[in-house]
């Protein structure tokens, strides 16, 4: 029973570490549009009036959700596979840096072929 809870937990830090890429991106795209919006900068004379509001509301919507669910499941799980800490937090960390890191590797790969 503890192998499966070990392995979803595994799976689910994978797909979050995934999906935090995007969320990064957003926010990396959100902030220097919405001060080219503002005045306060200049990023790309093409993007119209409103795109840094655009991407800046997407990443900030994307994070209410995001943030709550990485720490509430990988709480749940904790209770459920009652490993060591430092067990569980190896696990955790590489399973997100794997997914977070195979999005731009995935890109790459595809960018040479």
């Amino acid at each position: 029973m503890k192998f499966i809870f070990v392995s979803v937990e595994a799976l689910l830090n994978f797909i979050l570490g995934l999906l935090f890429f995007y969320v990064i991106c957003f926010w990396i795209l959100g902030i220097p549009y919405t001060a080219q919006d503002l005045g306060l900068a200049f990023v790309d004379p093409n993007s119209e009036q409103g795109d840094g509001i655009l991407f800046l509301l997407i990443a900030l919507f994307i994070s209410l959700f995001y943030f709550p669910l990485l720490i509430f499941a990988n709480r749940a799980l904790y209770k459920k596979i009652k490993m060591k800490k430092r067990y569980y937090f190896l696990t955790l960390s590489l399973s997100f840096l794997i997914g977070f890191s195979l999005i731009p590797f995935l890109q790459l790969h595809s960018f040479i072929q």
